[in-house]
């Protein structure tokens, strides 16, 4: 068992896997870091009160985002992976679908 999972982990395919998730936990990371930094940059500059406004104008524009942000995207993905099954046509109705969805992220 032992040597199933050496040989598992040292396979190019599971190198490439940790070589490209460390680039999205440091890119991560790096974009968390540089958002603090901005945050204190702001206070400083605008002052208690000031930043006390601005960070419920911040607040409100996050929750009116949360609210009408519907991500129609997973519904494409969800239900027309269902429409989709292996060596069946895709359906006109799907075809339609995603060109309204893709009309909608345009807008």
């Amino acid at each position: 068992m032992l040597k199933y999972f050496a040989d598992h982990f040292s396979s190019a395919v599971f190198k490439k896997l940790i070589s490209n998730a460390s680039v999205l936990l440091s890119g991560g990371l790096l974009v968390s870091l540089l958002g603090v930094v901005s945050v204190v940059l702001v206070a400083r500059q605008l002052g208690p009160e000031t930043f006390g406004i601005f960070a419920l104008l911040t607040s409100t524009v996050l929750v009116v985002d949360r609210l009408v942000n519907f991500q129609s995207w997973q519904a494409v993905v969800r239900y027309g992976s269902k429409l989709h099954k292996d060596g069946d046509p895709m359906p006109r109705n799907f075809e339609a679908i995603v060109s309204a969805h893709s009309w909608l992220f345009f807008l």
